[in-house]
């Protein structure tokens, strides 16, 4: 089955929450940390088309996915590896929830 669509929305929610971080931290966010959320805004669309998979995905995770889902937060988003296990953790606790909330609405 692969691991593509809960991919995208990790990459998602870990762009939305760098782009987050980097606007707090002056202390205030304004028009111009809007630059930060471009990336997040990029990577939007991909998560939305396959977010109806994700759900059976993560039923059928398997360890060869987690190490896969573990390298692309460390490459991608520069994570210390002593960081990966529980910044991946919480990134899959968002997309869980961005998961239910969608088949809510």
């Amino acid at each position: 089955m692969g691991i593509d669509e809960l991919k995208d929305v990790i990459r998602f929610a870990l762009k939305l929450g760098t782009a987050i971080a980097s606007a707090k931290e002056d202390g205030k966010i304004g028009w111009t940390d809007a630059a930060a959320f471009v990336p997040a805004l990029v990577a939007l669309p991909a998560a939305i088309t396959g977010v109806g998979d994700v759900m059976d995905e993560i039923r059928d995770i398997d360890e060869n996915e987690k190490t896969e889902l573990h390298q692309m937060v460390r490459d991608e988003f520069e994570i210390p590896g002593d960081q990966v296990e529980q910044v991946v953790e919480q990134a899959f606790l968002v997309a869980l929830e961005i998961v239910t909330l969608v088949n809510m609405v």
